[in-house]
């Protein structure tokens, strides 16, 4: 990768492919990812995603919805339809369409970006069983990190909500180790602490784990306390 400055964040100086990208492990969120992979069409779809993300700022997610799809059904990159196709599956879990989300979901074709995706829409309408029917055998190693680490805490979390401590505690400690976005990062502590006190009652290792591994030490621990009262 060389050194190419994009509103500070460390780029390629050239286009690559999402298999490319995939292979050395890159993932940047969805904006940037599309930065990374664009082409010289990249204003226009910027331009248009930009329209598209004050109307959901503005509350109207049908339009948006509808805009979205319309957008990842243009000549765009791979990179760009998987951003356009999740926003629209964001979208419509904003309107309560479950299966219409699902279906926007597995149709992204950056297949991690995908599945990472489904578990995040099967978590927030309390869907644990349908994450482990589907992909406890996934393998997240060869994943992008930030995905990797994503779809870890997912999966993990719907585990400890399972009362499968052990598989809970490989995925947690996984995503406590990739995830480099603090508040996340910190669900997964706290998720990782709850399944430590409720599965395996274990306070040792709750405290600890809260204590250490958390990148928002403070806050975190603070949380814990709460919940422990």
């Amino acid at each position: 990768i060389r050194d190419y400055k994009v509103t500070g964040v460390q780029t390629c100086a050239l286009p690559i492919s999402v298999k490319q990208a995939i292979s050395m492990k890159i993932f940047l969120r969805p904006a940037l990812l599309v930065l990374l992979l664009s082409p010289c069409c990249l204003a226009d779809y910027i331009t248009e995603r930009d329209a598209i993300t004050e109307l959901v700022k503005a509350g109207k997610h049908e339009e948006a919805l509808k805009a979205y799809v319309q957008l990842s059904e243009g000549k765009i990159t791979e990179a760009q339809k998987s951003d356009a196709l999740e926003s629209a599956a964001l979208c419509a879990h904003a309107l309560k369409q479950y299966e219409l989300a699902i279906r926007l979901a597995q149709s992204i074709p950056v297949s991690p970006q995908s599945k990472t995706v489904q578990m995040r829409l099967m978590t927030e309408n309390g869907r644990p069983e349908e994450i482990v029917v589907r992909f406890a055998s996934e393998d997240f190693t060869s994943w992008p990190e930030a995905l990797a680490g994503d779809a870890s805490y997912y999966r993990g979390r719907a585990r400890f909500v399972l009362k499968q401590k052990q598989e809970a505690e490989t995925d947690l400690i996984r995503a406590v180790s990739l995830v480099n976005q603090g508040a996340r990062r910190a669900e997964a502590t706290l998720a990782l602490a709850d399944n430590y006190r409720d599965n395996f009652k274990d306070f040792t290792k709750d405290r600890k784990s809260t204590r250490l591994n958390s990148s928002h030490l403070v806050i975190s621990y603070a949380v814990f306390c709460l919940k422990k009262k």
